[in-house]
């Protein structure tokens, strides 16, 4: 079953993501290309947060159809006794699904 994220909804802030950061480079090489030859961490907007609720955490930007950005999925960095209490691995965002009379979240290679 499809996840669908209303249209309206967008997220008022962007997180500052380090693509370059060692543990991303190590992950999502620059070698890593599209067909056209675009590096896929430039498509997919993926970095290493370093301050917020996703420090320490590689994310990935999640757009709706419009483009608009509606979150962030994250995954820890760190080795599991590391994570903060309370949390798991992955820290996904906790969007309100709607009915088929909304949008589905968009894949960023769609755009």
């Amino acid at each position: 079953m499809a996840h669908f994220v209303s249209a309206a909804l967008t997220l008022g802030f962007q997180l500052q993501l380090d693509a370059d950061h060692p543990y991303v480079a190590a992950r999502v090489p620059v070698s890593l290309v599209t067909p056209n030859g675009r590096p896929l961490r430039d498509v997919f907007g993926v970095g290493l947060c370093q301050k917020g609720s996703m420090a320490g955490r590689v994310c990935v930007p999640i757009h709706n159809t419009d483009g608009n950005l509606v979150g962030y999925a994250g995954r820890w960095t760190g080795e599991p006794e590391t994570l903060p209490e309370g949390e798991e691995k992955w820290k996904l965002p906790k969007l309100p699904l709607h009915d088929l009379q909304a949008e589905p979240v968009a894949a960023t290679m769609a755009r």
